[in-house]
């Protein structure tokens, strides 16, 4: 009996553990997103793009819903697709840029990255090195994520330096969204 207890309670101080390690997070709604994007981000109602398609007009593959915005230097986008699987293919692009830039040692920075499934991330604070084109997250000092939860992805993006870096930080920590911390 006792060792059953002993393992409950290392179970679950392990799955405390990472939940509050920064790893968990759950995918925001475009609801939230929005709320996001006035209160933290100082989009005026209409300061940004809400898209809905239908899957004979969507420009993305299996994508039925886009809100984009772009403002104080940070580009933040809410994808939001039929099923899991469409967002983790989607997702799934930006991670595998980003392994075969991060190998090819064309980023230098701090970055941390997971995926399993349906879920995943890719959240950065560096300096991409590579030519043009080649990086999905775009060239030079770089600071934000890819974020997949479900049927969601959600991308804040920006190149700028401290005060973009600061909103967008504020930002995905509005949405609940793991980010490395800005001085």
């Amino acid at each position: 009996m006792k060792k059953t207890t002993k393992c409950l309670s290392l179970i679950v101080i392990m799955m405390l553990a990472f939940v509050f390690s920064g790893c968990y997070f759950k995918s925001a709604t475009a609801t939230e997103f929005e709320t996001a994007l006035k209160e933290e981000m100082g989009a005026p109602e209409g300061g940004y793009t809400v898209a809905a398609y239908t899957p004979d007009n969507t420009p993305i593959r299996g994508c039925n819903k886009v809100i984009t915005y772009y403002g104080n230097g940070v580009s933040c986008t809410y994808l939001e697709f039929l099923d899991d699987d469409s967002a983790s293919n989607y997702f799934n692009r930006y991670h595998e840029n980003f392994e075969d830039i991060f190998e090819d040692s064309f980023f230098k920075g701090e970055c941390k990255k997971s995926t399993s499934g349906s879920r995943g991330y890719v959240y950065l604070k560096g300096s991409f090195s590579c030519e043009p084109g080649r990086s999905l997250f775009g060239v030079g000092q770089t600071y934000g994520g890819v974020y997949c939860e479900g049927n969601v992805v959600v991308m804040v993006i920006t190149h700028m330096e401290n005060t973009s870096r600061f909103a967008a930080r504020d930002f995905l920590k509005k949405l609940g969204y793991p980010y490395i911390e800005v001085q």
